[in-house]
């Protein structure tokens, strides 16, 4: 796909002024930009540009993910995938990283580390999660990755070979836990990246433990956390003090203090997706999304009762705003971004679990439905009758909307650029992709789709080739909750 202008000299002049603005923002991010060739960060050379697995690397069967980070300190992102053999239990694993340009930096073959797929039934991170995490723990400007092991112990690489620094535990469980298996890099002291979350297993992943990065000291526990149950936690910056908060149905402060003055009207209700995003300008800070599926294992009585009451709640750390359900539907899978100009707030793309024939909806910021469309209508020829998943907003064009990445669903299959009001898919690639993550890996402001493609062998990225005709705008990396998403997400909260 290509767009072409008639005055290319204005078009230069705005892909030159985004090079420049970037250079600026990747600098505010806390990216060394000072090694790096600009002539080369605006765009990869080949559509879509291609990077070789590491053969060693064990395939993507549901259990491991792939985030970005600059590992080596040029100020573009490389690439870490993280998989294990099996869905859960014991298999080998390994963690492999790839520079921005595609050349393996490390890999760190038969490692222990802690994932599983099934969140549900065998604990974190859940199907895609990566179970590893990168930044620059210890202050020393260079990035470092982690991951937890079985022995519920933080394992601390270095980030550009891949040399394990140190380690940090074992760390206690507190009564009732099984393994500590689930972590995300956070400030909490405003300090910098040098704090960590942990959370444990089982089912309901109540556990949360807050420990220093270069030491392990504990800095504070929760017991009670309700948030995902597919997944793990989500931490971001919600009420703009500098440091993270941990977002969920509770809201738990920097300081391991629960945040939220309300208390939501279903205790223990089950949580398939959470997101985080400033949905509500009128209201400060940032907003969670909650998507909610009503389950019988606490009382049948009550899922009898609320089986068609599925809903999607838009909470902050003041005051519930508003639950919504349409039709009594299931929102598995939500994406929350600007989606139609002119529209105050962000809009919210619910999913719905249709096994054949999904008939998303689109939410405004007060819970209205304003948009809705049936994949019947929509889907190309020869894509899958399940509909899609692995489903994240995107900036595709760089201007004022947001459009939808995502796969076929429940196969290693096609991916595609959506418009989420009406289903139309802008753009599609024939693909076997076994997983979808979507970041700012070019450098121009717009985001890539990054596919693992298990059956080949490689990391896809797949850009938009057309020259941005929009005027260049804040990287998304700037965003506390953008980088803090990127390295936490799985299959249902991409």
């Amino acid at each position: 796909m290509r767009i072409t202008f008639g005055n290319i000299s204005s078009a230069a002049m705005i892909v030159l002024a985004a090079v420049c603005l970037q250079a600026q923002q990747s600098a505010a991010a806390g990216l060394d930009t000072s090694q790096r060739d600009d002539a080369a960060w605006p765009a990869y050379p080949d559509m879509p540009f291609t990077i070789a697995i590491d053969p060693r690397q064990p395939p993507m069967t549901g259990r491991g993910g792939i985030i970005v980070h600059d590992l080596t300190g040029d100020g573009r992102m490389d690439y870490i995938l993280s998989t294990r053999d099996n869905d859960f239990g014991p298999g080998r694993a390994a963690i492999s990283a790839y520079d921005w340009g595609g050349h393996l930096l490390w890999i760190a073959d038969d490692v222990d580390i802690q994932m599983n797929g099934n969140a549900e039934r065998h604990g974190l991170p859940g199907w895609q999660g990566p179970g590893v995490a990168a930044g620059d723990i210890d202050g020393d400007g260079a990035a470092d990755v982690l991951n937890l092991d079985t022995a519920n112990r933080v394992v601390v690489r270095d980030g550009k070979t891949g040399d394990v620094k140190r380690t940090l535990g074992p760390f206690a469980l507190p009564e009732g836990a099984r393994q500590w298996s689930h972590l995300q890099i956070v400030d909490l002291r405003g300090a910098g990246d040098r704090d960590l979350i942990l959370q444990a297993d089982p089912y309901p992943f109540r556990w949360l433990k807050a420990i220093r990065a270069d030491t392990g000291a504990d800095l504070w526990a929760v017991d009670g956390y309700e948030g995902p149950k597919h997944g793990g936690f989500r931490a971001a910056d919600i009420d703009g003090d500098g440091r993270d908060e941990v977002a969920g149905a509770t809201i738990i402060d920097h300081d391991g203090r629960r945040m939220n003055t309300w208390d939501y009207d279903r205790p223990a209700a089950h949580f398939d997706a959470l997101a985080v995003a400033d949905v509500r300008p009128d209201d400060p800070g940032l907003e969670v999304v909650l998507l909610e599926e009503q389950t019988w294992e606490d009382d049948p009585s009550i899922f009898r009762e609320r089986r068609r009451d599925d809903r999607t709640s838009l909470v902050s750390q003041r005051r519930i705003h508003w639950s919504a359900g349409y039709k009594g539907w299931e929102p598995q899978n939500a994406a929350v971004g600007k989606f139609e100009e002119g529209r105050e707030g962000l809009q919210i793309w619910n999913r719905s679990r249709f096994n054949k024939n999904q008939q998303p909806w689109v939410l405004d910021q007060d819970g209205d439905v304003i948009a809705r469309w049936s994949m019947a209508d929509v889907a190309p020829e020869g894509w899958s009758e399940r509909g899609i998943e692995m489903i994240s907003s995107i900036d595709w064009f760089g201007g004022p909307t947001q459009h939808l990445a995502a796969k076929e669903r429940h196969e290693s299959g096609a991916i595609a650029v959506i418009d989420p009001m009406t289903g139309r898919f802008v753009a599609w690639w024939p693909e076997q992709a076994d997983t979808v993550y979507v970041a700012d890996v070019a450098g121009d402001g717009r985001e890539e789709i990054i596919v693992v493609n298990g059956a080949a062998g490689e990391i896809r990225v797949y850009q938009n080739e057309a020259i941005n005709p929009h005027p260049p705008k804040p990287s998304p990396w700037t965003q506390n909750a953008y980088r803090r998403q990127k390295q936490n997400y799985n299959y249902y909260s991409p």
